[in-house]
């Protein structure tokens, strides 16, 4: 049996980089590394067969690295784009009340995708960075004693320890990640893919030297999705220019516009053509028949599993909040949970009896894991959660 494809991402793990990597290529074997020249490093020698690096949020703009990287240091070709909706939580230890935070951990990323909340629900409070979410929540659940908090996602819950303080804390409510996927070759087109490609180029210090690059485009009505500008690394005022643009390079419009960038460059790198990811969902059909399917089918798999790890996380949170911890069991909360999810089931023309089997499943498995985290709590002479 053949071995299964390696795909990198930045880790370790629990991040939404690997979320985004799984989402990406469900089947494949998920490696984390510890920084994004390793992950690169890892396809050029072809540890790895691709990577999922993460390069653009809808609220901070640029990861300016990972674009650097891309452009100076590695000869890659990006080869699919996934999209990921970024959730963040507040997380902490059982029994740490919000208002007795002192310190709150996470990725630079995630501390700007949450800087109003913090300022406004947590004035003076110390913040600091660490290298991923995953690795802030693994931090605070080791800080015994300590009143401090992590900005991850609930999912880490159940591996950690933790609990929820707070859900859905960042600034923007439609908050995503985009992901790049790079490997050594270039897909090659086939299907009816809607196709993108990136590229940087290097402009001369002269009036006009942008707007010749951007009229060769809407002179052969080729859409662009993104323009941005990075330093060139080379002296100050001196621009590389990303640009994004919806056409394979090889169809004939894109070919004459690539040609006539030619003359107006002094630098041109095409990084790659690659498939549209469809608004941040499943990703498109790249051939026709069962394969094409499964490969949806998987995509949908990793989407369930991960809400399961979301409700997991959340209703073994509400155990605390029990009259009597030590039997959580709530049978009237259970069955308005079932007689729900039948009538839901009922209007997206699933069957009941499936809903109810499964859900059935799910509550028993919630008691079990509710029980379980009470082995490491602490109680009053009442009985109450310290």
């Amino acid at each position: 049996m053949p071995s299964r494809k390696a795909v990198g991402f930045l880790g370790p793990r629990g991040t939404f980089s690997e979320l985004a990597a799984r989402k990406y290529a469900p089947r494949a074997e998920l490696i984390p590394y510890p920084s994004l020249r390793r992950l690169l490093e890892a396809v050029a020698t072809g540890a790895v067969s691709e990577a999922v690096v993460p390069v653009e949020n809808s609220a901070e703009g640029a990861v300016g690295p990972a674009l650097d990287l891309l452009v100076h240091d590695f000869d890659l070709k990006i080869r699919g784009e996934v999209t990921v909706r970024v959730r963040h939580d507040l997380l902490a230890r059982p029994g740490v009340q919000a208002e007795a935070v002192t310190t709150i951990f996470s990725h630079p990323q995630a501390l700007a995708q949450c800087r109003n909340y913090l300022d406004r629900r947590f004035p003076g409070v110390t913040v600091r960075e660490t290298a991923s979410t995953a690795e802030a929540a693994d931090l605070v659940s080791r800080a015994r004693g300590e009143p401090w908090a992590a900005i991850a996602s609930v999912r880490t819950c159940a591996a950690n320890g933790l609990v929820p303080l707070a859900l859905n804390i960042q600034d923007h409510k439609n908050n995503a990640t985009r992901f790049l996927c790079v490997g050594r070759t270039e897909r090659i087109p086939r299907g009816a893919a809607a196709w993108k490609t990136s590229l940087a180029l290097g402009l001369a210090d002269r009036p006009g030297a942008l707007y010749r690059i951007l009229r060769e485009f809407a002179l052969r009505g080729i859409n662009l999705t993104r323009i941005e500008s990075r330093p060139a690394k080379k002296k100050l005022g001196d621009y590389l220019f990303f640009i994004d643009f919806q056409a394979h390079r090889l169809s004939p419009p894109a070919r004459e516009a690539l040609e006539a960038l030619e003359g107006l460059t002094t630098w041109l790198k095409v990084l790659g053509s690659y498939p549209a990811a469809r608004g941040g969902s499943a990703p498109p059909v790249r051939e026709t028949g069962l394969a094409a399917l499964r490969a949806l089918i998987d995509v949908i798999d990793g989407e369930i599993v991960d809400l399961l790890a979301r409700r997991c996380a959340l209703a073994a949170a509400t155990a605390k909040y029990k009259p009597d911890p030590r039997h959580p069991r709530d049978a009237a909360r259970e069955g308005e949970v079932l007689a729900r999810t039948e009538r839901l089931a009922q209007e997206a023309g699933v069957s009941p009896d499936l809903v109810r089997a499964v859900y059935r499943l799910i509550l028993e498995h919630t008691v079990e894991l509710q029980t379980g985290k009470f082995a490491g709590w602490l109680y009053t002479e009442n009985g109450k959660v310290l």
